[in-house]
């Protein structure tokens, strides 16, 4: 689904420190190509295996572009910010391989393997790179903030905060409004009140997800009368939609002399965020990593025959997964902490379809949040 964003300053975030230290080098010996091209591109080969023909196919050509990024990183750099790197170059991937060949297709337990060749264009690959390098860890957000000023309640999508929230943080990239608000509308209110409602919250969070949220923003703003002056209180909490952990909160009140509690939410919240919105944005910056953490449970395997089969290896496999553990295992339950570059609800995507290359067929019997839960109810070979 194609979303509308809004895109901050192009100014780097001071906690990115670390991802400045990447370099891209373009090598064009680096991965032995098996020729070159004209117009700065090489041919390279690479092998696949994928449940079926199109899959497998996808998975050479993302490697012929692996291949063909050779993607240098400093000493002091983690292997797993390369890793990203070469994910979201390949969901880049249009245009980047040409004159795409099967070599040799065969047959193989639960699918097909196939080797390719292809010439990787360095112009497009550099593009795709500089656009990696500008998102590169920048987190996407979505605020869910509601009101109540005097006597007036405002819903989500139309507060005063979110305006200002939006604006004082303009170099964070934040859900664009009006794809927001027509989610709002069909949500029908069963966002509002999330701030401490544990199952509306759970609701948010997967809006947050629908939308390709990576943090989600959800708060209370209240104005009402203190004597002879107006008091303000505002409550916020940033949570991670991947796995939802809490990232940072922020409670503070403010009490202003105004005529009429609109001027004094006016007044108040921009005082409110200017001594607090550095701090949230502090403590989010300093927890978020980009990707999300998964529990996976799989029954339905002894543990003896899910250790036989690989099926670690066969997760570790999929594209954009960073790590796979297996925490435990009793009787015929394993369960897993699986960590990747996209949601829970991507990753079971991924899982359900590389399925028959495991030589299993899976039934899901919960997926809710970062927790998935999946039953073997058939071994194909």
């Amino acid at each position: 689904m194609k979303r509308n964003r809004m895109y901050g300053r192009a100014a780097g975030i001071a906690w990115m420190s670390s991802f400045l230290g990447l370099f891209f080098l373009f090598l064009s010996c680096s991965s032995s190509p098996s020729g070159s091209g004209s117009g700065g591109a090489a041919y390279y080969e690479a092998e696949g295996v994928g449940a079926s023909r199109e899959e497998a196919e996808k998975i050479v050509q993302a490697r012929l572009i692996e291949k063909g990024a050779g993607v240098r990183i400093k000493k002091n750099t983690e292997l797993a910010d390369a890793r990203l790197i070469t994910y979201r170059i390949v969901s880049r991937a249009d245009g980047i391989v040409e004159d795409f060949k099967i070599l040799w297709k065969k047959k193989v337990p639960g699918g097909i393997r196939i080797r390719g060749r292809g010439r990787v264009r360095s112009s497009a690959l550099g593009s795709a790179l500089d656009e990696v390098y500008r998102d590169l860890g920048q987190p996407r957000f979505m605020a869910l903030i509601e009101e109540t000023v005097g006597d007036r309640r405002i819903r989500p999508g139309f507060t005063t905060t979110e305006f200002k929230l939006i604006r004082r943080f303009s170099r964070l990239r934040f859900i664009d409004k009006t794809i927001f608000r027509k989610h709002m509308a069909r949500a029908s209110g069963k966002l509002v009140g999330a701030y401490n409602n544990p199952s509306r919250e759970e609701k948010a969070l997967e809006s947050a997800t629908e939308l390709s949220a990576d943090v989600l923003l959800v708060g209370q703003t209240k104005v009402k009368r203190a004597g002879k002056k107006w008091r303000a209180s505002l409550k916020l909490k940033a949570i991670n939609v991947g796995n939802a952990q809490l990232l940072g909160a922020l409670v503070l009140t403010r009490e202003v002399a105004a005529g009429n509690p609109d001027a004094a939410a006016q007044v108040a919240l921009d005082e409110l965020l200017a001594k607090g919105g550095p701090l949230l944005e502090k403590q989010i910056l300093e927890k978020w990593r980009a990707g999300s953490s998964s529990r996976v449970f799989i029954g339905g395997l002894s543990c003896a025959e899910f250790a036989s089969r690989g099926l670690v290896r066969y997760l570790k496999n999929i594209h954009g997964v960073k790590s796979v553990v297996r925490r435990s295992c009793r009787d015929t339950r394993s369960e897993l902490e699986i960590e990747a570059f996209f949601s829970s609800v991507a990753l079971l995507e991924k899982i359900q379809n590389n399925a028959p290359a495991m030589g299993l067929v899976f039934r899901v019997e919960e997926a809710r949040g970062s927790l998935l839960r999946l039953k073997v109810i058939r071994v194909l070979n």
